[in-house]
């Protein structure tokens, strides 16, 4: 698999290669397959200027396999909606992967829908409507091939990643796996969606990680401690570093800020896109200043809303396998969540609930 970190020495080559506009699309770099090794390239590379364009393009035609876009033919909607529906399903879907040497792709073992064009692989909560599609369309198979492959996802990496790619194997997106595991339950039944109980409860860990600690100081990763003891979930991404797949453009929207600024700058836009609202104003502290993002300021009311029925469906599966104590104890985590949004989300004034800065203690004006 490859990556492209810092740690690494192949970094110092996908950075030229970036920031050179070779490619318009920072993320056509990161979708290359790494066709000969990482030594070649660093080879070739070390006897070239870093900063010629051609000489870099020359390196990367010889070295990699560019992506292809996946084009789908629009057509008009004599047929109907339902059938044009109905075909792109199929014209989206994609075969179980064979895991290939020198490839940011992250194999799915069962086949899968994605969104197309330069969106080579499957993305998150985008995946739940396609469920629903799915599901409405009687495309039952396929849309089980989908929870199979994100419980498969949470298996391996103990999370679902962004999309199934190396490069968003530093966050998640919203998450949407308990919601797939009821749809899916609403056809197929009770019994069959206790298959997906250990799934579950392993993505809940992953987003409540660090909650026991005993020396638990305000925030730590995705969850925030609050002044009454109340804990609650944020977005967040364990790097800080500019998006490989977005990397010209992260780099250029921290430029003149010291480290530490550009740093938490590009924490702050990698948390947005682990929210799927990437992007929005509703994580900007000044409306018209993309870089005055603080995504990981903001306490979510749709992700607490999403983890309030994981807890909720948690509670509900350990009941129905016979593990009570279990189901007690998800039941009293769903409660407790309930209680603090309803306390810290909830306006009186407006009847409405609002997302809140937990750094400034107040409630931000959700749409600027």
């Amino acid at each position: 698999m490859l990556i492209y970190s810092a740690d690494r020495p192949i970094y110092r080559f996908f950075q030229a290669v970036q920031l050179s506009g070779i490619f318009p699309d920072s993320k056509t770099f990161v979708d290359a397959r790494l066709r000969t090794s990482e030594e070649e390239v660093l080879k070739d590379f070390s006897v070239i200027d870093p900063e010629d364009r051609l000489a870099l393009e020359s390196i990367v035609l010889r070295h990699f396999e560019l992506p292809q876009a996946y084009q789908v033919k629009e057509e008009t909607l004599r047929v109907g909606f339902t059938e044009h529906l109905q075909r792109m399903w199929h014209r989206l879907k994609r075969p179980a992967d064979m895991s290939v040497e020198g490839s940011t792709l992250l194999p799915l073992k069962e086949e899968y829908v994605v969104p197309g064009g330069r969106f080579r692989e499957v993305y998150y909560w985008d995946s739940y409507f396609t469920l629903l599609g799915l599901l409405a369309s009687d495309e039952i198979d396929l849309a089980e091939s989908l929870v199979k492959n994100f419980a498969d996802l949470i298996n391996r990496e103990g999370f679902v990643p962004n999309g199934n790619r190396s490069y968003y194997l530093s966050r998640s997106q919203p998450p949407v796996f308990s919601l797939m595991v009821k749809a899916l339950e609403e056809k197929m039944g009770k019994e069959y969606a206790l298959q997906y109980l250990p799934a579950m409860e392993k993505e809940y860990a992953f987003w409540m990680d660090g909650e026991n600690q005993e020396q638990l100081d305000e925030a730590y990763r995705r969850i925030v401690k609050l002044p009454s003891g109340a804990i609650l979930n944020r977005f967040w991404d364990d790097d800080d570093a500019p998006r490989p797949e977005s990397y010209r453009e992260d780099r250029e929207l921290a430029e003149g800020l010291p480290e530490e600024e550009r740093r938490k700058l590009y924490r702050n836009i990698r948390a947005a896109a682990e929210s799927g609202w990437d992007f929005s104003s509703r994580w900007f502290g000044d409306a018209q200043r993309f870089d005055k993002i603080q995504t990981t300021d903001i306490l979510p009311v749709d992700l607490n809303a999403l983890m309030y029925h994981l807890e909720h469906q948690l509670a509900e599966y350990y009941n129905q396998s016979a593990q009570f104590d279990m189901a007690r104890t998800f039941a009293l985590k769903a409660s407790l969540r309930k209680q603090a949004m309803q306390q810290v989300f909830w306006s009186n004034g407006d009847g409405f609930y609002y997302d809140y800065d937990w750094v400034k203690g107040n409630i931000p004006i959700f749409l600027h």
